[in-house]
């Protein structure tokens, strides 16, 4: 718009070309009578005035533009001015899509951009800690196991609470692992219910195998426990191999971790169950996901506010990350989980001289479930080869563990290890 009110209008006729152009002419139409020509031609940045150009006259209406010798890149501009009312407003404007402009950092889709990952991420800490975070307030440590004194000099491992090893390990990550597992296959045999026994190799070569059988020990077993030993120990029929666990365990091992899991809210140490609270949470960052996403595109399509779009699946992604963080231990749960951290220290530091003596082997059998959880399996498994104290074979010495006529107790360390190992490998193949 001109300072007179008029409209005027440019239109690069000749512009982009990479080759010269010998005589370039063009003519306008009009739609009303102008009163206003011109034409540029020369560099895009300097140009000049056109070689020729006429209109508005009687013998020459029409508008009509000639330009010699333009070099390659050169353009012609042309321009007309209309006085003011005589040309109607109809433009029609389209928005080409470009990166620049679809995460565009103007002032506005920028400050949109960050204040939504900042209000994301406050909301993502508020959530964690209404409903992620353990209780917070003073517990007293509550003992599931210890070190009893005996005698002068001597101790006894005790179960305090009746917490077993499985429900120890649920409690200590809020999973059910093929640790825990593994432990408490380990101590369903040290209290009577399992006897472990070693195979003899078909070969040298041969994999290790061990077979399950099934004993009458604890009456009183967990519901977790029941279903593990009838699956690995049936009432009827031949011991189970650990290499056919698989297929002994396979069927159950949902319900054990189940069983395990209710356990953990039936003590009080979980007002929901951690897998359920996991998966809730973990449903609602994935949809939210989704739907970021499909803003994400939209905005960037459509809009200017791209980054918006980065923003809301940043802010998706993060509750999809702490869904794993969610579930909470009550008051209750930080009071033994501050007990099992007393525990932990004790089974890595206590003397296993403490536990020496004619039943050393009861003694230190109980620990083993325990330390395959929290740590320190190796030093009570060198204490219990250092417990035997002649060089006949112990094929049977262990009541919950027999191996082949020449095994030793000496073997007892990478043997357990093995064990520990190849059943670990088993769960997980599942």
């Amino acid at each position: 718009t001109v300072p007179t009110g008029g409209t005027v209008v440019r239109w690069p006729l000749l512009q982009g070309l990479s080759i010269p152009v010998q005589k370039f002419t063009a003519t306008v139409t009009a739609p009303t009578q102008f009163d206003q020509l011109d034409c540029e031609a020369g560099p895009v940045d300097a140009p000049g005035n056109c070689s020729s150009y006429s209109g508005g006259t009687f013998d020459s209406p029409i508008p009509t533009f000639q330009q010699n010798g333009s070099r390659a890149n050169d353009v012609v501009v042309v321009e007309l001015g209309f006085p003011a009312g005589q040309v109607a407003v109809n433009s029609d404007v389209r928005q080409l899509w470009t990166l620049g402009r679809a995460f565009s950092v103007a002032p506005l889709p920028l400050a949109t951009a960050l204040g939504l990952l900042l209000l994301g991420g406050v909301g993502l800490w508020l959530a964690h800690r209404r409903y992620g975070t353990d209780f917070t307030g003073a517990v007293e440590p509550v003992q599931v196991a210890d070190f009893v004194p005996v005698a002068a000099g001597q101790t006894e491992f005790r179960v305090l609470e009746g917490v077993r090893p499985g429900a120890v390990g649920t409690l200590a990550d809020e999973r059910v692992d093929p640790i825990d597992v593994t432990a408490t296959i380990l101590d369903l045999a040290v209290r009577g219910n399992l006897r472990i026994t070693e195979l003899p190799k078909d070969s040298t070569h041969a994999a290790t195998d061990w077979a399950f059988s099934r004993l009458d020990g604890d009456t009183d077993l967990a519901a977790y426990e029941h279903t593990l030993r009838d699956a690995i120990a049936p009432v009827q029929g031949e011991p189970v191999r650990l290499s056919n666990l698989k297929g002994s365990i396979g069927s159950v091992i949902g319900d054990v971790q189940s069983q395990l899991y209710d356990e953990g809210v039936e003590r009080g140490w979980f007002a929901r169950r951690p897998d359920a609270t996991r998966n809730t949470w973990a449903a609602v960052g994935w949809v939210a996901l989704a739907v970021a996403l499909v803003a994400a595109v939209l905005l960037a399509a459509f809009t200017s506010f791209g980054l918006l779009g980065i923003a809301l699946v940043l802010v998706a992604l993060g509750l999809t990350a702490i869904s794993r963080e969610m579930p909470a231990r009550t008051a209750k749960g930080s009071a033994v989980l501050a007990g099992l951290a007393a525990l932990q220290a004790s089974l890595a530091t206590h003397p296993t001289a403490n536990l020496a003596g004619p039943d050393a082997f009861r003694k230190i059998s109980a620990v083993l479930p325990y330390a395959v959880v929290l740590g320190g399996t190796d030093r009570w498994l060198r204490a219990m080869a250092a417990a035997d104290d002649d060089d006949t074979p112990d094929s049977t010495e262990l009541d919950w563990s027999h191996g082949p006529d020449t095994w030793h107790l000496s073997d007892l360390p990478a043997s357990l290890d093995h064990f520990i190992t190849t059943v670990q490998g088993t769960l997980f193949s599942r």
